[in-house]
């Protein structure tokens, strides 16, 4: 709800800290929602690395959105 602004302010810095906590519980959505923030750098330091890490870790739950992301954008990723 943070992400999107939905019933609330749009606030990156709580969706990133909500986000964090599921993926690190395993949620893939949540894996890959948290990647773009990385990405992107909003609520957090931009970190490519880290990104890429959690929308492969949401890729390998299944995640269709973060396989296509990271087979459209694969070339900003390091390894």
């Amino acid at each position: 709800r943070f992400y999107n602004g939905e019933n609330t302010k749009q606030n990156f810095e709580k969706a990133y800290e909500s986000f964090k906590k599921a993926a690190e519980l395993g949620d893939p959505a949540s894996q890959r929602y948290l990647g773009l923030l990385l990405f992107h750098g909003k609520g957090c330091l931009k970190n490519r690395n880290d990104a890429g890490a959690w929308l492969r870790s949401a890729a390998s739950k299944g995640d269709l959105e973060a396989k296509r992301i990271l087979s459209t954008f694969s070339h900003l990723f390091d390894n």
